[in-house]
């Protein structure tokens, strides 16, 4: 602006001058015309330079301050511009001011509130107690009648819940007690296993069993121990039974009677297991603790504890201790009179007669037997008629040595008669026992008269069909599947079926069905089919070894 003043004033002081010139000669032109003209004429042609000098200094002029405005409105758009986002900028942060500012607002608001809402509170906790004081001061002896009388009724319900707790335990425990008696009666029969007691009595023992195991072991009575035994027995688990029975007899607040009871029921199931070494040390350490201690109810399971180890050692094959064992138990059993015509006395008379049998002392056998059914033909009790039908077993085997096809007959037919429809499963098994015996007598009467094809067949066929009916109530006995097979070789049945039967007796019991199959082999040997089927045994007896051994 300053460029452009400076040019209008030297613009205007030249047009001054020149007015002035212009004025000059024309108040000397009556002096001397021709002077002046000539002057003026040069006068006007510097003016007329000068005016065009001018011209382009001033278009000069003109130019530079056309490029220095352009220059400053860049500037000027430069600096809007810097404005402009500088005013954005301010926007955004007067916006976000906006935000803030509520928000600090509501954040002083909160806390002035919420200090408020505390001092409220304390003034209204300070109006409450004295009011609550006042009000309990006046009602506190109404209030303490009626919290008494909740007191009451509460402890009502607590006595009435305890007492309802109480008998449904005790129900429980009634029904497995029930359970327990059942089982109890089948675990000296270790070979057979009582199936037939209640749905209702099993529940109740699980049940028990259940309630024993939220307990730590460390809190068991003697009864969880033996609840959670008997459970595990009726459920197959044998070894676990042995170990809870063996836990129970280590509770100190159990009695004698229950500590000598679980040892031999642990016994038992060792025996089951076929652990007769471990079976022989807790009858042994029933009798350490207990014979001679004159304690009340004790003698039966001394005697259950010592012949349960003559059988274990029998089994051991350890006969002559066995022998000596049961000759003492019986001196021992025939001195108490309540004891001589017991089951105990029974159970050791069998001991004595199958070890006989097993030795071939067969008159011994045949004595023995008549010295037991003189004692015990006419017994009714389950205990007792079980080893009298092993004993009439027994003796037809003795009788079949010396060919008395006729007392043979009649023993077997008497047995049937009398126990054949029995639903004890102990009778059960043991007719199962019978039939087996009976059907190994004709399978002998067979091959002693093997070339009379028709007694031959008819009397095969008549083991066969006894053979069947005693695998059914008797499957876990080896004797019958070696029985079955031999039978079958003989009347020229399938080599597979026989195969079948001689693999599945020689897994049960393999060392004492081979040994026996072969000492039958020697009686009337028929050598064109006991050659073969020794092959056959030999076989599969190899086979059956290789097995368990992988």
């Amino acid at each position: 602006m300053m460029v452009y003043n400076k040019c209008a004033l030297r613009t205007l002081t030249l047009t001054i001058f020149f007015i002035f010139l212009g004025y000059f000669p024309s108040t000397s032109y009556s002096a001397n015309t021709n002077h002046r003209e000539q002057d003026l004429s040069t006068y006007k042609e510097i003016a007329q330079i000068r005016l065009e000098s001018t011209r382009d200094i001033i278009q000069k002029d003109i130019q530079a301050l056309s490029s220095r405005l352009d220059t400053q409105d860049k500037r000027l758009d430069t600096q809007n511009s810097h404005i402009d986002q500088n005013l954005s900028l301010l926007g955004i942060l007067l916006s976000v001011l906006a935000i803030l500012l509520p928000l600090a607002g509501l954040v002083g608001y909160v806390s002035v509130s919420r200090k408020a809402r505390v001092e409220a509170q304390l003034e209204a906790r300070k109006e409450a107690k004295v009011s609550s004081n006042e009000w309990f001061g006046v009602h506190a002896s109404e209030l303490q009648s009626r919290l008494d009388g909740l007191q009451e009724n509460l402890q009502t319900l607590e006595i009435r819940a305890e007492a309802g707790f109480n008998l449904h335990i005790q129900r429980v425990q009634d029904g497995a007690d029930l359970a327990i008696k059942e089982i109890q009666l089948s675990v000296s029969g270790h070979d057979t296993f009582k199936t037939n007691i209640s749905e209702t009595s099993a529940n109740a023992l699980a049940e028990a069993a259940t309630a024993a195991k939220n307990k730590p072991e460390s809190k068991y009575t003697f009864t969880d121990w033996n609840n959670r035994a008997f459970d595990a027995y009726s459920k197959g688990d044998i070894e676990r039974a042995a170990r809870f029975w063996r836990d129970a007899a280590e509770v100190n607040s159990a009695t004698p009677q229950q500590v000598s009871l679980a040892l031999y029921n642990a016994g038992v199931a060792m025996s089951e297991l076929k652990r007769y070494e471990q079976a022989i040390e807790i009858h042994d350490d029933i009798i350490k603790r207990f014979d001679g201690k004159q304690i009340k109810n004790m003698e039966s399971t001394i005697a259950e504890a010592l012949n349960g180890k003559a059988s274990c050692l029998g089994l051991l094959g350890r006969h002559e201790e066995a022998d000596l064992l049961l000759d003492a138990i019986i001196a021992r059993l025939e001195k108490d009179e309540k004891f001589s015509h017991s089951e105990y006395m029974a159970h050791a008379l069998i001991n004595k007669i199958i070890g006989l049998s097993i030795k071939k002392l067969y008159a011994q056998v045949l004595k023995l037997c008549e010295h037991f059914l003189e004692r015990f033909d006419k017994a009714e009790s389950q205990e007792i008629v079980k080893h009298l039908i092993t004993v009439r077993s027994q003796k037809i085997g003795a009788l079949k040595v010396s060919n008395r096809e006729d007392e043979i007959n009649n023993i077997y037919n008497r047995t049937i008669a009398q126990f054949g429809e029995s639903n004890d499963p102990e009778i059960i098994e043991e007719i199962g026992k019978i039939k087996t015996t009976m059907a190994y007598v004709f399978i002998c009467q067979a091959k002693e008269k093997w070339t009379d094809s028709k007694f031959r067949i008819k009397t095969l066929y008549q083991a066969a069909a006894l053979l069947n009916e005693a695998i059914i109530v008797i499957p876990h006995i080896a004797v019958v599947y070696g029985n079955q097979a031999y039978c079958a070789h003989l009347l020229g049945e399938d080599k597979k079926f026989i195969i079948d039967k001689l693999t599945q007796g020689l897994i049960l019991d393999g060392p004492q069905l081979y040994a026996e199959t072969l000492d039958d082999l020697l009686i009337h040997p028929i050598p064109e089919k006991d050659h073969i089927f020794r092959v056959m045994l030999e076989e599969v007896w190899g086979n059956v070894k290789a097995r368990s051994n992988t």
